[in-house]
């Protein structure tokens, strides 16, 4: 972290030097596994299942651990109950203290098993740790299970023994406290948490948190007031939860840094306008922001909001399924072909700039924010300042995700004379701020003065006098440039010129991988071997025997890498989906069809009945895809068969995408039930309405692709009155952005909810005096909104090598080409597309 002044800097290094007995960071990671294997056990969040776990916890948990502590030096582990309602009531260090005095005269305390040092590593140390405890356990309590509930469980089988166990004398409110700590794992459950370097920097912010409690304390003691209400981030909030759990160590370095336990208040969760936790928290901020001379909110470490709705319970599945089946590895290999994709979370504020030339008095400045590569639609400004001394103010900030192949930032210092900034603004100078300078920096931010590079050009343009003296010979371009410099920089009045500056504060996360994006495109008709069906076509023969539809399947990098070829329905032939690889790999013989070369998966359709359902078999009968209207209800799908652990297509937005900026159009959630997330997590989510989807690693891109094919043209086929309201056509601005075409990467930057305090937002957007153009209210095209060029061809991409004949004069047949150019990919009904459009096309 760079420090603004040397007061401050002194402030920081106060706070590095205070002293916790604890390794922190090893205590975090060891904190996200116990809430992972809570998050993923249902019965814990069941009232009768805690009450129980409350009881055994106080009458044999904690009875056992302070027999068998010897100093701090034996390691138990705890049945999962137990340990959950133990992380509980850990995280009430004052009331914690006060309840194991009153039952034992002590503080129970136990070594981690993190701590412990073994040569056969920590899961079979933890595996030998728990044969060892549960041997205790049943000497102990011989008539009580050590295992109540297990990892996975909905509480259906939890087996309720028969020990009564007496009152306690504990008075806290243990159920209140597990279902108030149960979101919290939410809110830290991000894949940098768990990052080393994420984790060294929440330490340090950790200290700092900590040195403002202490100053804060002593003030509070001298002037008789009241304690203050510091409020953390999240990766501050997990340091502090993973010290608390070391009971001992956490109150030796409390009473050492302010002479008491600092006690741990997460009773207040009203966040809203006004509350004390929303007052609090800007205060805080404020705090920071004064006593370190850097930003406190930082990226990946902020509220996500309130969570999302659990999924439904896994299907039945029959028989023992594994993901690593050999069919499933095979599937996954399609994979391997995807541009891989890393992205950071960045949190920018813009404080403002120093060292404005005087002539500019007078003049609106903004700072506009590019990225230095990969996406050149992204354009983020700042509301215009008007200057009238050498200091703006601006103190606005962005949050957004970015690829790392964006490289960095662009900001750039702007301004302009009349009302309007465009097509006048000016740049004064810029800088460029580099994703690898702050992920190599001693920290994942960065707070500085920095001179900003100036511009030539522009003066020169804009001085006619500069302007004819450039256009001369070599000597009179020297005193230009001697008169631009003269004109860009202001005197000081002690050191010569001094040049502008810009004053910022960037945080990033680390690197994490993020989904494989992938869209539709290039819609285009072709017989059974490849030959292209030309306008001249009639509207009749779209739906002729061996006739096919074939969509180009791009990467977020416009790359093309599979090619979907679907076979129009007739009397004697089912509707039929090939998946072929695009690449110039693995040819077949030229003998073979073209419907034969590179097939990486299909699916075709068996069954269709009055009940406005369609059956499809995948993969060769590997699986089967069910889909069924009921509607105003929207649709349901169902897939069986030997595809890995359980899954379940949900419409809409759900799991993870459910917080998402909203997409329009009509979307589907792919859901996997897996033992490492036995309650459901989102492997994919389909747009249909913009032929767009996101994929994770662990999810077969092909099986989405079939999937979003055969939705695709069932929705085309099915009639209006089934047709859900959000399936309307979509606004024509919308339809305009579909059909732009970008150079950049589909999802290169994707903006996101502010999660900077009010603070840094804009409370002026629509001042008066500020009427910026359309292409300036345009901030960015996401990468569903985007219609990326491929990058090697505009026209149809061969299938295995073979390109289609007569390529040069293909058309796309005239009924609905309108449609096939904007996701489509079954037709409409009667060969027209218009506003029942299943694909939202919006054509003729």
């Amino acid at each position: 972290m760079e420090i603004s002044t040397g007061f401050q800097k002194s402030e920081w290094d106060e706070a590095q030097r205070i002293q916790i007995s604890e390794d922190l960071i090893m205590a975090a990671k060891d904190e996200l596994r116990i809430l992972a294997l809570v998050e993923g056990t249902p019965a814990l969040k069941k009232p009768e299942v805690l009450q129980r776990a409350i009881e055994r916890y106080l009458h044999c948990w904690l009875p056992l651990a302070q027999t068998h502590m010897n100093g701090g030096s034996k390691c138990l582990e705890p049945p999962l109950d137990c340990a959950w309602i133990w992380h509980c009531h850990r995280l009430n260090p004052v009331q914690y203290g006060k309840d194991c005095r009153n039952l034992f005269q002590k503080l129970v305390h136990l070594t981690p098993l993190y701590l412990a040092k073994s040569p056969f590593g920590e899961e079979k140390l933890r595996a030998e740790t728990e044969r060892e405890t549960i041997q205790l356990w049943s000497e102990t309590y011989p008539h009580e299970p050590y295992h109540f509930v297990r990892y996975g469980e909905d509480g259906s089988e939890c087996t309720f023994s028969t020990t009564s166990f007496p009152p306690s004398k504990v008075r806290y409110n243990l159920l209140a406290a597990a279902e108030r700590q149960s979101s919290f794992y939410y809110q830290v459950n991000r894949p940098w948490m768990s990052d080393e370097t994420y984790l060294q920097e929440a330490e340090k912010r950790y200290r700092g948190f900590l040195h403002l409690i202490r100053r804060a304390s002593k003030a509070a003691e001298y002037n008789d007031g009241p304690r203050p209400f510091i409020v953390p981030t999240y990766d501050v909030d997990l340091l502090w939860h993973a010290h608390q759990l070391r009971p001992l160590a956490y109150r030796l370095d409390m009473v050492k840094l302010i002479g008491r336990v600092l006690d741990h208040d997460d009773t207040d969760s009203d966040r809203s306008e006004g509350q004390k936790l929303n007052t609090s928290f800007l205060d805080t901020c404020e705090l920071w922001l004064k006593t370190f001379g850097s930003v406190y909110e930082q990226a990946g470490a902020m509220y996500r909001g309130p969570g999302f709705d659990p999924a439904p319970p896994a299907p039945s599945q029959t028989g023992k399924l594994n993901l690593k089946t050999t069919f499933m590895e095979e599937l996954m290999q399609a994979n391997s072909q995807l541009l891989k994709r890393e992205t950071v979370q960045v949190h920018l504020v813009l404080f403002g700039a120093g060292n404005i030339p005087q002539r500019l008095s007078g003049s609106h400045f903004f700072v506009q924010v590019t990225a230095m590569n990969k996406c050149p639609t992204m354009r983020l400004i700042t509301e215009p300042v008007k200057c009238s001394t050498t200091q703006l103010t601006w103190n606005q900030g962005f949050t957004f995700e970015a690829e790392i192949s964006t490289e960095g930032l662009q900001l750039d210092l702007m301004f302009y004379s009349g009302p309007i900034p465009e097509p006048k603004a000016t740049c004064l100078g810029g800088l460029s701020v580099t994703w690898n300078s702050i992920l190599s920096g001693p920290a994942l931010s960065c707070t500085s003065w920095s001179t900003i590079e100036q511009k030539v050009q522009p003066f020169i343009n804009n001085n006619l006098l500069v302007k004819n003296l450039w256009s001369s010979a070599d000597e009179k371009r020297e005193l230009a440039l001697t008169i631009c410099a003269m004109f860009k920089y202001v005197q000081s009045p002690d050191s010569g010129f001094v040049a502008s500056q810009l004053h910022y504060s960037l945080s990033i996360t680390p690197p994490s991988a993020a989904p494989y994006i992938l869209r539709f495109k290039q819609g285009h008709m072709t017989d059974y071997n490849g030959s292209s069906v030309t306008a001249s076509s009639a509207v009749e023969e779209f739906r002729q025997d061996g006739q096919w539809l074939s969509r180009t399947t791009i990467d977020h990098s416009g790359e093309a890498r599979f090619v979907v070829r679907i076979r129009s329905s007739t009397a004697e032939e089912e509707k039929l989906i090939r998946i072929h690889q695009s690449t110039s790999e693995g040819f077949h013989p030229a003998t073979m069809t073209i419907a034969e070369r590179n097939v990486v998966a299909m699916a075709q359709r068996l069954a269709e009945n009055a009940d406005n359902m369609q059956e499809w078999s995948l993969f060769g009968g590997a699986a089967t895809f069910t889909i069924q209207g009921h509607g105003s209800n929207g649709l349901e799908g169902h897939i069986q068969g030997n595809l890995g652990f359980p899954m379940r297509l949900l419409a809409g937005k759900r799991l993870e995408y459910q917080g998402q900026s909203a997409a329009p159009g009509l979307c589907f959630t792919l859901v996997r039930y897996t033992p490492d997330s036995p309650l459901g997590k989102a492997t994919a989510l389909i747009n249909l309405s913009s032929a767009s989807f996101e994929v994770t690693k662990d999810e077969s891109v092909t099986l989405v692709l079939l999937l979003s094919s055969a939705l695709n043209i069932y929705l085309s086929e099915m009639k209006p009155t089934l047709r859900p309201p959000v399936w309307k056509k979509l606004p024509s601005a919308v339809r305009r952005r579909q059909r732009r075409r970008s150079n950049g990467d589909l999802g290169a930057i994707r903006l996101l909810g502010n999660g900077l305090s009010s603070k840094w937002c804009n409370h002026n957007r629509n001042r008066s005096d500020w009427k910026p153009s359309s292409k300036t209210l345009d901030l960015h095209s996401p990468w569903w909104e985007s219609n990326a060029a491929l990058r090697k061809t505009d026209g149809p991409v061969s299938v295995g090598g073979a390109p289609p004949k007569d390529s040069t004069t293909v058309q796309p047949v005239t009924a609905g080409a309108s449609c096939f150019n904007s996701g489509c990919l079954g037709g409409c009904a009667n060969g027209s597309c218009g506003s029942d459009c299943a694909a939202n096309c919006g054509g003729d």
